[in-house]
């Protein structure tokens, strides 16, 4: 399967689904920065700035096998906090992993139908 690389200014959701590997990785970190995600590192909350760049981007992808979603959260990342996690075999930090879990949550919160009356 392929991905092609468009200027379309919404990703392809199959974007998220891809192994993030060359023009993959970059797109999604393009499609991060348009939405106004890219401003901060995820691991430090530091801004990006001249010195402290986007290095690399972290994914977490959870399946629901209930409701069968998928539920992918990817972050940003600057050149130190890209290095402590591969330094870490290649875990996320606790509170990246927190806030997937806490988005999956979330994400199935609003696919749940409503259900009673008001």
């Amino acid at each position: 399967m392929t991905y092609t690389v468009s200027n379309d200014p919404h990703a392809d959701p199959l974007l998220m689904v891809l192994p993030l590997q060359g023009e993959v990785t970059r797109a999604v970190g393009e499609d991060l920065n348009s939405s106004g995600h890219g401003k901060c590192c995820a691991g430090c909350d530091k801004p990006f700035t001249v010195a402290r760049k986007q290095r690399a981007v972290g994914r977490m992808t959870h399946f629901d096998d209930a409701a069968g979603r998928l539920f992918t959260t990817t972050w940003l990342l600057c050149g130190i906090c890209a290095a402590a996690i591969r330094r870490n075999g290649g875990r996320l930090p606790a509170h990246l992993v927190q806030e997937a879990r806490d988005a999956t949550s979330a994400g199935l919160l609003l696919a749940a139908p409503a259900e009673g009356n008001a």
